[in-house]
């Protein structure tokens, strides 16, 4: 049994108090009116450790009691990060103010999510007590914020609310932190295993939960999750002890390639390359990065984020947004340019680049022949039967998608208005599931107005109104 987590904020050596200046109305204007709900919270601290070059994320959501309102037990967010020292902590309560918008990208290529300065009060719409324990250079320090202390204005000349920096031995922090032991194996090993553990890590404590946290869903916080991690990345995320997969994965493959093969002058290079029958360029991951294209690794690292051809000529686009290659090039490193963020026109590299064109023309070709497939059952008997063909199913679907990412009203199409835009993938992926089985239910002629439009499709219903 662990130690009552409360107990750890007052643990250890105080090394120095650090100023909050802040006042409940500022928190509660951005944390509440940004995050309306606690998947979203959530989830803004998942994006926390991504943008301190994570590859790895844990939660642990506390057990449910049958009330839970009388939950003791902390929620966790555990990252492999780069961690905070002394400084990391002052800057962690300088609200509103962030070095991610002078990160254009971080350490291993990726472009950081957060900006502002803000998301660390995705917490406050969850709990009230938030605790901060990070490892950087062996050392382990600690913060405890309570949010009750930052009560009223805060008038000018008025004392900021001050928080303990405490530094705590190793043996105090595993007795807290046992149930993490207990629950998880892979996230008290990043910590604590001489094996496996990371150089640098953060544990954030989230306890004294506030109501919107009793709205939590375990299978919706996955959904979110699911939908919205960056693919293709060196970055993984677990709820509860269970890796999250995206909600890309789970898209039919028309056909899978596996590359592992010797180049002249590159060398050995291996890796898997899919065509999907679905695009793969839609959904909320896409603010974070693309899933499609070509992603060439060197010792592990993406060196193309930013160019999805990988300087080949743009290919067929139906197949291209389809498709994804991943593939390890150790033999490139000789050729990166200086910002490892690309490679110089070379012979060396021109040879990679025919080779993974050839690899998608096998992929565009298998692709073509589905198509032609499919359309093979495009008939009259076809449209009408409950199997009814991509050519109707995804230009239908691509109208509705278009309006319900915009958010914009659509002169053809009458998609929900009170859809949040953490509700949009998840309503898309219920429709289109149901567009696939039978995509026309209703057909009406109504009489309008000579400025109406001649139909109006209503997806929520699957009928057409002419």
């Amino acid at each position: 049994m662990s130690n009552d987590i409360s107990e750890l904020n007052g643990a250890g050596q105080e090394i120095e108090s650090i100023p909050v200046p802040l006042n409940y109305d500022i928190i509660r204007l951005f944390s509440e009116g940004l995050y309306r709900s606690p998947q979203k919270a959530i989830e803004e601290l998942v994006t926390n450790g991504y943008d301190a070059d994570a590859t790895r994320v844990h939660i642990l959501l506390p057990e449910q009691p049958e009330d839970k309102a009388s939950i003791d037990d902390p929620l966790w967010v555990i990252d492999d990060g780069h961690g905070m020292d002394v400084e990391g902590f002052h800057q962690l309560w300088r609200v509103a103010e962030s070095n991610k918008i002078q990160v254009q990208t971080l350490p291993d290529g990726r472009a950081p999510i957060g900006q502002f300065g803000i998301g660390k009060l995705a917490a406050y719409v969850l709990a009230w007590k938030l605790t901060h324990l990070s490892c950087v250079n062996g050392r382990l320090l600690l913060t405890a914020m309570n949010f009750r202390d930052v009560t009223g204005r805060l008038r000018p000349n008025s004392s900021p609310v001050q928080v303990s920096l405490r530094e705590v031995d190793e043996a105090t922090a595993k007795g807290y932190l046992q149930e993490i032991k207990d629950r998880d194996s892979e996230a008290w090993g990043l910590m604590f295993d001489n094996k496996m553990r990371a150089a640098t890590w953060t544990a954030a404590a989230l306890t004294d939960f506030k109501d919107l946290y009793n709205r939590l869903g375990t299978g919706r916080l996955r959904w979110v999750l699911s939908t919205g991690l960056p693919l293709h990345t060196n970055f993984s995320v677990s709820l509860n002890g269970m890796p999250i997969k995206s909600s890309k994965e789970n898209l039919k493959e028309i056909e899978k390639i596996d590359i592992q093969e010797e180049l002249p002058g590159v060398g050995k290079i291996c890796g898997t390359a899919r065509i999907h029958e679905r695009p793969l360029t839609s959904g909320k991951s896409e603010q974070f990065g693309r899933s499609n294209g070509f992603f060439v690794r060197v010792r592990k690292r993406v060196i193309n984020l930013e160019d999805e051809l990988f300087g080949v000529q743009q290919p067929n686009h139906a197949a291209w947004s389809r498709f994804v290659l991943e593939v390890d090039a150790d033999g490139l490193r000789d050729h990166l340019l200086s910002s490892r963020e690309g490679v110089r026109d070379s012979q060396v590299v021109h040879v990679l680049r025919l080779r993974l064109l050839e690899i998608f023309n096998r992929c565009r070709t298998a692709y073509e022949e589905w198509r032609r497939r499919e359309n093979e059952q495009l008939d009259l008997a076809g449209l009408l039967s409950d199997r009814p063909s991509v050519y109707v199913t995804e230009p239908l679907f691509r109208s509705v998608r278009t309006t319900v990412e915009s958010g914009s009203d659509s002169f053809y199409v009458e998609t929900p208005r009170d859809l949040e835009e953490e509700d949009r993938s998840q309503w898309l992926d219920t429709y289109q599931g149901q567009l696939s089985e039978k995509p026309l239910r209703q057909t009406k002629f109504v009489k309008h107005g000579p400025n109406a439009p001649a139909f109006r499709y209503y997806p929520d219903r699957h009928s057409i109104e002419v």
